[in-house]
This record gives C-alpha cells, sequence and structure tokens, in this order.
C-alpha cells in the first residue's frame, strides 16, 4: 500500500477504513493533504478535506474512540467531519468543479442528519441540488450516477428531504 501518489493515498485510506482501521487511514489523509497543500493544488486538497470529513463521519474512527480520546483527539459531535466538509465544498466551489462540490454537501447532510440537526440537514440537501444545477450549467455534457431509480437529482434530492421531514 505504499506510494507518493497523494490521490493513491486518499483511496487507499478509504480502503483502510472499510477495513476498520482508521489510524493509518488519518496518516495517509493528513500526507495527502500537506502535499496538496504544498503544491497549491486546491482541487486535491478539496478531495482530500472531503475523505477527512468522511473520516470523522465513519464507524472506524468511532469504534476507535478510546485511542481518539487518549490521545485528546476524538469528536463524537461529527463537527470536525462537518467542517472538512464545508472546507471541501468552498474549494470545490471556488474552482468551478460543482458536482464534486455538490457530493460533498450532500455529505455535509449526512453529517447534519447524524447529529440530529434537521434543518441543517435539510439546507446541506438543498445546497447539493442547487451545486448539482451549477454543475449541469457549467458542464451540460458530463452526467453523474444517481442512486438506483432515481433519473434526476431532483428527484433524488426531494425524497431525501421528504424521508428526513424537511420542509
Amino acid at each position: 500500500m505504499s506510494t507518493n501518489n497523494p490521490k493513491r493515498k486518499l483511496l487507499n485510506a478509504l480502503e483502510l477504513l472499510k477495513n476498520n482501521r482508521p489510524i493509518p487511514a488519518e496518516r495517509l489523509i493528513i500526507q495527502s493533504l500537506e502535499h496538496y497543500k504544498k503544491i497549491n493544488d486546491q482541487i486535491g486538497q478539496a478531495h482530500a478535506h472531503k475523505i477527512y470529513g468522511q473520516f470523522y463521519m465513519s464507524d472506524a474512527y468511532h469504534a476507535s474512540k478510546e485511542y481518539y480520546i487518549k490521545h485528546n483527539e476524538y469528536d463524537g459531535t461529527y463537527e470536525k467531519a462537518a467542517n472538512h466538509l464545508r472546507k471541501s465544498i468552498d474549494l470545490f466551489e471556488k474552482n468551478l468543479a460543482y458536482f464534486q462540490a455538490s457530493n460533498s454537501a450532500w455529505n455535509l447532510a449526512g453529517t447534519h442528519q447524524r447529529q440530529k440537526e434537521r434543518s441543517k440537514a435539510c439546507e446541506a440537501f438543498d445546497l447539493s441540488l442547487e451545486l448539482h444545477k451549477k454543475g449541469k450549467e457549467h458542464r451540460p455534457s458530463e452526467s453523474v450516477s444517481l442512486p438506483p431509480g432515481f433519473s434526476t437529482m431532483d428527484e433524488v434530492v426531494s425524497t431525501y428531504k421528504h424521508n428526513y421531514g424537511c420542509e
């Protein structure tokens, strides 16, 4: 798994999280983020922040609570996840990567759902749709994967908002 490629490190970090290995996963995320900052690659930074947000939302991270408490680094509130996802959204949007920003906003909605913050989750769903629409305007020929059974992002967001009780 050893590599100097920051994109590969992020993919490896996701794999490590799936295998309940958050400590080495976090190390790879930090290395990638530092690399992208060093070369001023904002899209790379945005991807790293998104993965870092997913890290703080992951079951693997929360299952290692004792380790992170011992090192004074545990966040059971999901606020670190939300902060990294917001940074990701900002950087993607700043660089006109609207579809990626939309995906990060979708993850942010999930973070707020876990925190039982309905209004913030609903706002994040709306932001995800808004950014998706900007992506369609900016790159009309580009397509994105939607969950099975849906043909538009409007349908996806409408259904999820309805199921979550957004008004």
